[in-house]
């Protein structure tokens, strides 16, 4: 695989990027920080750099969650539909390590724990440890309590930094444990280009008809205000 279309709809920005592993053209890169329009723009997006490039890509990477539910269903619906219809691989990557991997370069501590919201105080939380500017994997990705951090690091008094795409996850994080290295990370499919450099097998899905994204935790429905029947006009 040399060329690759990656996208990520984990959270309210949806992003397409397009590149050549071998840099023979300039990478493309779509955007939109509109609430609800992954439905409607993701599509275009990828049609859009596919045609801006001239590029057949040889494989589709995801932003697999956890994360945003609906976000997740159109980006892992996309990304196995032009698999299917390319004939080409799917590469599926945590959120949680996408987030680490990003911030990679302004982690000073030994351990680094990538942060997510879930639901009311819990959080998606995995571990990683650097080793030669490298993350390895500590834990597997998980829902905890955002109180309970601590209990998936082997030695809490070890340097620890924190890593979210939500500022209020942080502030929040913050309060529990105040003497903690905290970095922000924005979403950008561009992320996903050095994280696969020499290691797209490690990614690969292996059954491209049964993938499903990483929910981590059951969709629940938020019970309506109103019922239908008060919503009508009359």
């Amino acid at each position: 695989m040399t060329t690759i279309l990656a996208i990520d709809t984990v959270s309210d920005l949806c992003s397409a990027t397009l590149w050549s592993q071998n840099d023979a053209f300039p990478t493309a890169y779509r955007e939109s920080s509109e609430k609800r329009s992954h439905a409607r723009l993701l599509a275009p997006f990828c049609k859009e750099l596919m045609e801006e490039t001239g590029v057949r890509p040889d494989g589709i990477a995801l932003v697999a969650g956890p994360g945003s539910y609906t976000g997740l269903r159109i980006g892992a619906s996309t990304a196995k539909g032009l698999a299917f219809a390319m004939d080409i691989p799917l590469l599926a990557i945590s959120t949680l390590h996408y987030l680490a991997h990003a911030a990679r370069s302004k982690v000073k501590s030994k351990i680094c724990i990538a942060l997510t919201p879930a639901r009311q105080t819990e959080v998606f939380a995995a571990v990683f440890q650097m080793r030669d500017d490298e993350l390895v994997r500590v834990c597997p990705d998980q829902s905890v309590d955002v109180s309970e951090l601590l209990t998936l690091v082997a030695d809490p008094t070890t340097s620890i930094s924190y890593v979210s795409d939500s500022l209020t996850l942080l502030d929040a994080t913050r309060e529990i444990y105040p003497d903690i290295a905290l970095h922000l990370v924005s979403h950008d499919a561009r992320h996903l280009k050095d994280l696969l450099k020499n290691r797209m097998d490690d990614f690969r899905v292996q059954e491209l008809h049964s993938f499903e994204p990483s929910y981590l935790k059951e969709f629940v429905a938020k019970k309506a205000t109103r019922t239908i029947f008060e919503r009508l006009p009359f």
